[in-house]
């Protein structure tokens, strides 16, 4: 999947709420977040910590048919955010600059 700009990216799924002061995104498919939203943060991969969130979000939906998916997930969750006390991005992980 390549997108040339943010402008062509159509997602093709989830549902846009707008009230007068903002727009939220919202996609309730776990097959619309791996098939869909998945590939574009692994194409355009966030940067700093919010990458580390996406990382433990992506690790949630691949453990979604596990028999202990809530305590899995829960774990997980409980690291993230203001919680998270890991901030050391894996060696992998490049943070790239974008115009946009």
């Amino acid at each position: 999947m390549t997108y040339r700009s943010w402008s062509l990216l159509k997602i093709n799924c989830g549902r846009v709420y707008t009230s007068e002061k903002t727009a939220n995104f919202v996609v309730t498919k776990i097959s619309d977040i791996s098939n869909n939203l998945i590939p574009i943060f692994e194409e355009f991969p966030l940067n700093g910590v919010k990458y580390l969130d996406y990382l433990a979000f992506k690790e949630a939906i691949n453990i979604k048919l596990k028999s202990d998916k809530l305590y899995l997930i829960t774990q997980i969750k409980n690291n993230m955010n203001s919680k998270r006390v890991d901030f050391e991005l894996p060696s992998s992980h490049t943070i790239r600059i974008t115009p946009y």
